[in-house]
């Protein structure tokens, strides 16, 4: 899934937006509980890495990194109902936490992309849609409402369900995440094309996909974190005369 997702320095925002993608260098500052679920997560013993933050948090039930790191072990058994859980359960730890209101947004977007991560996996892919968009009302930090743009456009162009009017709709938010970058950013551009395929402008979405490849080309040391076959099979897709479709695994 071409989703953009903010670079922010705080351990815990880095842990919380990625879930599982940790940095080695932050996980290495964690508590050794932590550190013991992460290298469970990291070679997919999701049930070893549940067993140990349920651990953690019977003895630290605010804890909510564990909380948030447990509901990806969750998500990944698909045990979709207890991953919410304990999401919610995160949410109001935070709100009643006394943390700075832009820490408190930064971990609130971290709780914004799990749900909708879970909703996807669940299929409903509107309440992806819903959350994501509820956010982006309340969010005030530039680049985190630069991310839910382009995540939101992602969903209503490529999400199973999707239709030529949200297409439409999608064109708007995936514009506005564009001109953050100066069209610079290659997935944000490929939702772009994604968003005008699925609109019906296929001629729009294979000038913006061989736009992408170009950046793509051009970003030598994969800062995007994009595979170039993948762009050039979506262009092919667009030549075909068809919109991308995106079916969760």
């Amino acid at each position: 899934m071409r989703l953009y997702m903010h670079p922010i320095l705080t351990t815990v925002a880095i842990a919380l937006v990625t879930c599982i993608g940790f940095v080695s260098s932050v996980v290495d500052s964690f508590d050794p509980p932590i550190k013991k679920a992460h290298e469970a997560m990291d070679i997919g013993d999701f049930e070893k890495a549940g067993k140990e933050l349920s651990q953690l948090i019977s003895n630290e039930p605010d804890n909510y990194l564990a909380l948030m790191m447990r509901a990806e072990c969750y998500r990944q058994e698909e045990t979709y109902s207890a991953a919410l859980e304990d999401v919610t359960t995160v949410e109001k730890i935070i709100k009643k936490s006394q943390k700075t209101a832009a820490e408190k947004d930064e971990i609130y977007q971290g709780i914004t992309n799990m749900r909708a991560s879970i909703y996807i996996d669940m299929k409903k892919y509107a309440d992806a849609v819903k959350v994501s968009k509820a956010r982006l009302i309340v969010a005030k930090d530039p680049l985190m409402k630069n991310e839910l743009n382009n995540n939101i456009a992602w969903y209503l162009s490529t999400l199973p369900g999707s239709t030529k009017e949200s297409g439409k709709e999608a064109i708007k938010y995936a514009i506005d995440a564009c001109k953050y970058n100066n069209y610079k950013n290659p997935g944000q551009v490929d939702t772009l094309a994604a968003a005008y395929a699925r609109a019906g402008n296929i001629q729009a979405a294979i000038k913006w996909q061989r736009v992408v490849i170009k950046l793509v080309s051009e970003d030598e040391n994969n800062d995007y974190d994009m595979k170039i076959d993948e762009c050039k099979e979506r262009l092919k897709i667009y030549i075909n005369g068809k919109a991308y479709t995106e079916v969760p695994e």
